[in-house]
């Protein structure tokens, strides 16, 4: 049993149910229990196993939180004592994540509707500067200027 606490609510997230250790050479499926918060501090607890994706694991949190579903939607990963979150990436696997813990570790996963998930894909230019943008168009549509002798070989010769 592992056991997380928040450093802001001192609330405890526990990770309950490890059957077995995850490798890509057992018989059986690797099940963990978890608990995500939302954001209104409410949790929802969820029995995941190895074979799941970060994107199995939005769709059991929206159908069982009663969302409506939306691609914006995220996993996010707290580590307080690092000072940093990051946002699950939809293909990966939440237990890889979560196996590598420490034992009594504050980090805790959070449900929450990020827009950021996919702004780079939605908003392009917003990421790049106004010259910077035209630049990248004009070198993708420009072909290389070629100077100099080619230099072609018959089959019948062996020499160019």
């Amino acid at each position: 049993m592992v056991t997380l606490t928040s450093t802001t609510k001192q609330t405890t997230s526990m990770i309950l149910d490890q059957d077995d250790s995850i490798s890509s050479n057992s018989q059986h499926t690797s099940k963990l229990l978890i608990r995500t918060y939302n954001d209104d501090g409410s949790t929802k607890s969820i029995l995941i196993d190895d074979s799941m994706s970060i994107r199995d694991v939005l769709f059991v949190l929206v159908h069982k939180n009663h969302r409506e579903p939306d691609i914006d939607y995220a996993l996010v990963e707290i580590l307080p004592d690092l000072h940093m979150e990051r946002i699950f990436e939809d293909h990966q696997r939440l237990t890889e994540a979560i196996l590598m813990w420490p034992t009594t570790s504050p980090n805790r996963l959070i449900f929450t509707k990020r827009l950021e998930k996919y702004a780079l894909f939605r908003a392009t230019s917003s990421f790049l500067a106004k010259d910077g943008a035209m630049i990248v168009y004009d070198e993708l549509l420009k072909m290389p200027d070629m100077d100099g002798i080619i230099y072609l070989k018959e089959k019948s010769r062996k020499s160019w």
